[in-house]
């Protein structure tokens, strides 16, 4: 069982969403600090981000932050995070390590290209064999729908390695996401996995 102290928590920054986002990610954020863990995200006072960190603090959480330069110097920076809660990197790569190491665990709220490229890299990098962590995406009114169909398929079709289907959670249920993400039992993944050898490669 993986042991979880921080968890990564991927989302939009877009404030032109529908309030049914917004108030999934508070509740979130409220949830995680309620177990005792970190939350750990991308720092922004818009959108889910912001939500997520609302929720969190409002609960009596603690979070940190990855954020870029750039965004912090122009105002993007979530205010109610404490300065020594807040790493600031110079460049993309730099800001989505920060978010990868120190997550225990990876969440999607529903996002856009960023979270999608941040996501695909965690799973890209768990059927790797890269990482153990466990994936889980919160999937408010359906928005992961059309992704897990395509994982699914590309399993089916041989792209993606058989069986990976067990690192990940799709789920609208925040209860029942953060369940599996505490009780979740790494599988052995790696690139003779993705190649289809039975073999892996040191």
């Amino acid at each position: 069982m993986t042991e979880i102290q921080r968890v990564t928590v991927y989302g939009s920054a877009s404030s032109r969403i529908d309030p049914i986002f917004i108030e999934a990610g508070e509740a979130l954020g409220e949830a995680i600090a309620a177990r005792g863990w970190i939350q750990v995200n991308g720092g922004g006072r818009t959108g889910l981000m912001c939500a997520a960190s609302d929720g969190g603090l409002r609960a009596g959480g603690e979070v940190e932050v990855v954020i870029l330069e750039i965004f912090k110097e122009r105002g993007f920076l979530h205010q109610g995070i404490p300065a020594d809660k807040v790493f600031v990197e110079d460049n993309m790569p730099g800001r989505k390590k920060g978010l990868y190491e120190r997550g225990d665990a990876y969440i999607g709220l529903p996002g856009g290209l960023g979270t999608y490229e941040e996501l695909m890299e965690v799973l890209s990098w768990r059927q790797l064999g890269f990482h153990r962590k466990p994936i889980a995406m919160l999937n408010v009114d359906g928005f992961y729908d059309p992704l897990e169909s395509l994982l699914l398929d590309s399993i089916r079709r041989g792209f993606v390695a058989e069986g990976f289907d067990s690192c990940w959670c799709i789920t609208p249920d925040q209860n029942e996401l953060l369940d599996w993400v505490a009780g979740y039992e790494p599988e052995d993944f790696g690139i003779g996995s993705k190649v289809g050898e039975t073999r892996d490669f040191g």
